[in-house]
């Protein structure tokens, strides 16, 4: 973050209940660096108290994980400038193994496909379209759109970022200005279904929210449930929760190819169905 080419930074360092050298770390930095500590309280519980802080017109969000490549902020600053009516701009990112290391992209797509009101495009999708370390946002939007959620335990920011595209345009920058660090980390049998649950809150407060705008939409929301239980079927089929995620597959069935093999898999016996992830696993990595 210090070596951003777009000087005019204020560095909020918010320690979540660390237990490592973190504070010492930042504050060796001097007075270029505030560091504030909480307790431990989670990722957008730091973001939003890192908000509160913030003095500046904009504000940005850099995990741990992550790294900025130098111009990010002043590419990003330059288009709110440039696009008084945004409230938001983000950035594609490079993807890195836990050393640094660029990971390959499959099937790779863009982040947004335009730069205006991308409210109905980003509904469409079961994850967030943006990544907290890629995204630089007007503060005066937290007044408007609120905080984030900082409720859900294992979901990610979808919420709060469709709540910002429908108040405000959000534009994108096709280029990877961030390094995004993939860490891999295996979710319990519980967290599947929190994550389940909370996407699908997700959704029915949005639908909620703006009744009015979906009203008449009934082929646009049926795609959209049946695109969900397809994705909350293969995250449960494939840890453990056969008979849950045989409920959501069987929504999801008319969208055809995989549902309708992962939906038979899932009345199979527990035994088949660990061997046969495990010969889709073995394959995948020889695949790699």
């Amino acid at each position: 973050m210090l070596g951003q080419t777009y000087s005019r930074v204020e560095i909020v360092v918010v320690d979540d209940g660390s237990t490592d050298e973190t504070p010492s770390i930042a504050q060796g930095f001097g007075d270029r660096v505030r560091v504030v500590r909480q307790d431990n309280l989670g990722a957008n519980a730091a973001r939003n108290h890192g908000v509160r802080l913030a003095g500046g017109a904009y504000v940005a969000f850099l995990d741990a994980d992550d790294a900025w490549l130098p111009e990010k902020l002043a590419r990003q600053v330059a288009v709110l400038e440039e696009n008084p009516e945004a409230g938001a701009v983000h950035c594609d990112s490079l993807r890195v193994d836990p050393g640094g290391r660029p990971l390959p992209e499959s099937n790779r797509k863009p982040k947004q496909s335009k730069n205006n009101w991308v409210f109905d495009e980003f509904f469409k999708h079961n994850l967030s379209v943006i990544l907290t370390s890629t995204v630089l946002i007007r503060k005066a939007c937290f007044d408007i759109v609120g905080p984030l959620d900082e409720t859900g335990e294992v979901v990610d920011d979808h919420d709060f970022f469709l709540r910002l595209a429908w108040h405000y345009s959000i534009h994108y920058i096709p280029e990877p200005l961030v390094r995004y660090r993939v860490v891999q980390r295996s979710l319990s049998r519980q967290d599947a279904v929190r994550r389940v649950e909370q996407h699908k809150a997700v959704i029915e407060r949005a639908i909620a929210a703006h009744p009015e705008h979906f009203a008449g939409k009934t082929t646009e929301l049926l795609d959209r449930w049946q695109r969900f239980s397809r994705w909350a079927g293969v995250l449960l089929y494939y840890n453990g929760h056969a008979r849950e995620a045989r409920r959501y597959l069987q929504s999801a069935l008319p969208l055809g190819g995989q549902v309708w093999l992962y939906y038979a898999a899932s009345w199979l016996p527990q035994s088949l169905r660990h061997l046969i992830r495990r010969v889709h696993s073995s394959a995948s990595t020889t695949r790699r």
